[in-house]
């Protein structure tokens, strides 16, 4: 049985063209990924996940120039990315939101700031990516992006589900240049 909240953040199943969904996210799934130990700093009760590839999306901690959590203006957000079966956070910076009402498009310019792993076992520390995956750091960006895209995940309002007729375009800075 889907929950109000599911029923109103999950992305329309029968659009072919969408690998990822917008939902809440199960107890399944929480001890699966171990997400209460993982990712202690995130409230996020739902996920972008596309099932499939088991790749998935979630807002892990935002950064502000306040004194309180949720205070202040947004100078970073992190977020968890499972990818391959790791678990990597990216952080980014928000540079530029609109909305464009007669395109009916949401459009997102965003700067990379880092990337990395967290070491096993619930610890709180950072740390580098692995090597076979730190060649890969485009290609990681650029499923990271098609992530953020598809479930319109903004660092204002969240992962959240796209409108009839809506879309959504990010350029992520990587590097000095677009991706």
């Amino acid at each position: 049985m889907l929950s109000f909240f599911n029923k109103i953040f999950t992305n329309n199943k029968k659009d072919k063209k969408m690998a990822y969904v917008i939902e809440e996210i199960s107890e399944e799934d929480y001890e699966k990924y171990n997400l209460d130990e993982e990712m202690i700093f995130s409230s996020a009760s739902y996920w972008a996940i596309d099932r499939k590839r088991e790749i998935w999306l979630r807002e892990h901690h935002e950064n502000t120039d306040g004194d309180f959590p949720g205070e202040g203006e947004i100078l970073s957000i992190e977020w968890g990315f499972y990818y391959n079966g790791y678990l990597i956070f990216i952080e980014i910076e928000p540079i530029e939101t609109k909305f464009n009402h007669e395109k009916k498009e949401l459009y997102k310019h965003i700067r990379f700031i880092k990337m990395y792993c967290r070491i096993p076992n619930g610890k709180l520390f950072k740390c580098e990516l692995p090597k076979e995956l730190e060649d890969k750091k485009e290609e990681i960006l650029k499923e990271f992006k098609k992530a953020l895209e598809e479930s319109c995940g903004d660092p204002y309002f969240g992962l959240r589900r796209k409108e009839k007729g809506e879309t959504c375009r990010a350029d992520l800075e990587y590097n000095g240049k677009i991706i």
